[in-house]
């Protein structure tokens, strides 16, 4: 079984759980470890999140952060079901860190190997990771230095079997959560993205730069098209997580969460990278000059991409699931498929893609209020 460090994300999911189990000393040596691999050039910006508390708090930094590195909070990264963890951030006297503390590789494989991993942490380094992954743009610091070979054995030491089981253990009834996407008729749906997206690629065949460095930007992601009805099945601290854990972030502040009505249908389950591959080499769609400037920039791979094509794929299956060991294992790298390549890119962990029309109930709204999700009340 494939381990969770072979993947990106699930990388980060690894160092996001030892954090939230207090491993302190190995957040500061990551942050440092960013200061050092940063340019000094202006191209590059880091998402860090800072923690909001009740009472307005004293600066972190005494001089002010140098150009090129950024500190910014956006909305969506508050968009979690409770508080996060709040992070150590050391601080220093000068614009960068004490020659003194510099860290390498080795020493944050010595301190992954030093911390305890804690499964009652598994949901919530799961949102974090969610949250930090982007298919348009290079990686950010924390998920380079997170691939260093060093690091990645380490890592890969960590037995993954209970904190998969830990992410289990709020299995619910399927549930959709609606941001104001969902049109239905899933037939209608699948034909006209299968034109659009023809339409795209053409055109950027015609329009974009033949130079994949150049700066440009098209579709990134490789899921259905998003006015089919998707669902998940876990609710943490009974809030549902397809509230929670959403690639960049909640679209918005409120919601309408609706139960899913599941007979037998065949579901596609996507639970490791090999999963994906199939599905693309099964059904494959080349959306190449569409996605290659974004996807080039993920992984620094040049070549044909494919993504399934769900038209098809719907002739066969009523939906597919991407579960959260598929999520962590596959997610965000090249996946070779044949003489091509594809990117499992877009996906939430635990998401079921409907191809079919679905029944469902119980509408309920809900909203983003003193930083967590809740039920809107009905007013007497």
């Amino acid at each position: 079984m494939t381990h969770l460090s072979e993947g990106p994300r699930g990388r980060r999911f690894l160092y996001e759980l030892l954090v939230a189990g207090g491993a302190e000393e190995l957040s500061r040596a990551v942050w440092d470890f960013e200061w050092r691999i940063a340019k000094d050039d202006g191209s590059r910006a880091y998402l860090v999140m800072v923690e909001e508390t009740e009472a307005p708090a004293p600066p972190r930094f005494k001089v002010p952060a140098p150009p090129w590195f950024t500190r910014v909070r956006t909305k969506h990264r508050s968009m979690l079901s409770r508080r996060s963890t709040p992070r150590a951030v050391p601080t220093w006297k000068e614009n960068v860190p004490p020659g003194d503390s510099l860290i390498t590789s080795a020493g944050v494989a010595d301190l992954i190997r030093a911390a305890t991993p804690d499964p009652s942490h598994a949901s919530h380094a799961l949102t974090e990771t969610v949250a930090a992954a982007r298919y348009w743009q290079e990686p950010d610091a924390t998920d380079l230095i997170l691939s260093d070979a060093v690091i990645v054995a380490a890592l890969a030491e960590i037995d993954d079997r209970p904190l998969l089981k830990a992410l289990e253990k709020d299995r619910t009834e399927p549930f959709a959560v609606l941001w104001g996407d969902w049109r239905g008729d899933a037939g209608t749906v699948l034909e006209t993205w299968l034109a659009e997206i023809t339409a795209a690629v053409e055109r950027a065949q015609r329009e974009r730069p033949a130079d994949v460095r150049a700066n440009w930007s098209g579709m990134w992601h490789s899921t259905p098209p998003y006015r089919l009805l998707k669902s998940q099945d876990r609710m943490v601290d009974g809030v549902p997580t397809g509230l929670t854990d959403v690639e960049d972030g909640p679209p918005r502040d409120r919601a309408t969460v609706l139960s899913v009505r599941v007979k037998d249908d065949k579901v596609y389950v996507v639970d490791s990278a090999q999963a994906w591959v199939a599905l693309c080499t099964d059904y494959p769609l080349d959306v190449t000059a569409e996605v290659r400037h974004d996807w080039y920039r993920v992984t620094g791979r040049d070549g044909t991409w494919i993504i399934p094509n769900w038209r098809d794929v719907a002739r066969d299956w009523d939906g597919v699931l991407v579960t959260p060991r598929g999520y962590l294992t596959a997610a965000g790298r090249a996946l070779p498929a044949g003489e091509h390549a594809s990117v499992l890119a877009g996906w939430n962990p635990g998401e079921t893609f409907w191809l079919r029309d679905c029944d469902t109930a119980g509408p309920e709204e809900w909203r983003f209020v003193d930083d967590r999700w809740e039920p809107v009340r009905a007013q007497p």
